[in-house]
């Protein structure tokens, strides 16, 4: 082979070779982005009223899972949704500034087909031991255990709720379990506001209901 031919034969390589190694990195991104995508679904719900009204209530059914609950329609709500490791979130926040949570809900699939008092024990302890494990001091707040054939309408065959002491702020949590779900409702307060603010979470938390 000509010397020209070889140095047209290399540099032609060479520039196939870098179109590939670009094109390549391009699928990369775009195969990414779509599996990406795929795991993770989120929905942005604006608020119904224009203003946040202490104590007010309106039903809330989200798009993504099949529950439904009372809460302020002031409040602006996110949905998140991985499929990846099929964990449901629903976040509520302030309009005005989205640091400022009001309450979160995490639901996971939990398998109740032995479901009894024996398995519910367990999950309380492993509930208090999540929390523990931070060095909270807890204080159960109550606890409620219907058996599967006399479950209230509200599909929730189980319900225990915690207080937990963080740094700066209490912490409202309400564990509910259904027959193939596990809910976590938490609910950041401060010490100040506990008092004024926490019948109004409980009434949220006992509004929760399984469609």
């Amino acid at each position: 082979m000509k010397k020209g031919n070889l140095f047209f034969t290399i540099a032609f390589m060479q520039r196939s070779l870098k179109y590939f190694c670009y094109f390549a990195y391009l699928l990369f991104i775009v195969l990414f982005s779509i599996n990406a995508h795929a795991q993770q679904r989120k929905i942005i719900h604006q608020p119904q009223t224009t203003v946040i009204i202490p104590g007010l209530r309106r039903a809330f059914k989200p798009d993504l899972e099949n529950i439904s609950l009372e809460v302020n329609p002031g409040w602006k709500a996110e949905e998140i949704f991985d499929s990846s490791e099929n964990i449901y979130q629903l976040v509520f926040t302030d309009p005005e500034d989205s640091a400022k949570k009001f309450l979160s809900v995490l639901l996971e699939n939990y398998r109740t087909h032995t479901f009894d008092s024996a398995e519910w024990v367990k999950l309380k302890q492993s509930i208090r031991e999540s929390y523990g494990d931070r060095g909270i001091a807890l204080r159960p707040l109550s606890y409620t255990l219907f058996t599967f054939g006399n479950n209230d309408s509200t599909g929730i065959l189980a319900r225990y709720e915690l207080l937990a002491r963080q740094k700066e702020y209490v912490e409202y949590i309400c564990a509910l379990v259904g027959k193939t779900t596990l809910l976590l409702l938490t609910v950041p307060l401060k010490p100040d506001e506990y008092t004024q603010k926490i019948i109004y979470f409980k009434e949220i938390a006992y509004s929760l209901r399984l469609r």
